[in-house]
């Protein structure tokens, strides 16, 4: 009652009117902007989730467990955790022909969990790049 209290009166001061249809409270997680936030992680609603199949010509066995695979990892529920700014953060680059990729990570339990995700469509110029210089572009977001 405390928290709700300083929360009302910190409202009161900044002049700010709260609807009540737009007010959760006691709820563990909160539906915001397409995703589930709440027990700290970050997750897609259900709706957003779209279940599809592939559609390549060479698609033998060992790319339908890869696609099966990613398919749980992307939708399991959290797919991002809140960082924790007092534990280290592991970050892993990728990079392709056509596009660079980053996924900010940090142990939970003693699994890396995702607290952030990057990526980049390479135009014709930067294509021509080093991997290095590719790794920097991504890190700098130039």
């Amino acid at each position: 009652m405390k928290t709700l209290s300083e929360l009302f009166k910190r409202l009161q001061e900044a002049n700010f009117i709260v609807r009540q249809v737009k007010c959760l409270l006691g709820s563990r997680t909160v539906d915001f902007l397409g995703h589930i936030l709440g027990r700290g992680a970050i997750g897609l609603q259900d709706e957003n989730v779209e279940k599809g199949q592939p559609n390549i010509v060479n698609w033998g066995d060992s790319q339908e467990r890869a696609y099966n695979s990613l398919t749980v990892a992307v939708t399991f529920k959290p797919v991002l955790r809140s960082p924790d700014v007092n534990k280290k953060f592991v970050l892993r680059t990728d990079s392709s022909d056509h596009g660079l990729g980053a996924a900010l990570m940090q142990k939970n339990e003693g699994t890396l969990f995702p607290v952030a995700y990057a990526s980049k469509k390479l135009t014709d110029r930067e294509r021509k790049y080093s991997m290095l210089r590719e790794k920097l572009l991504l890190l700098c977001g130039e």
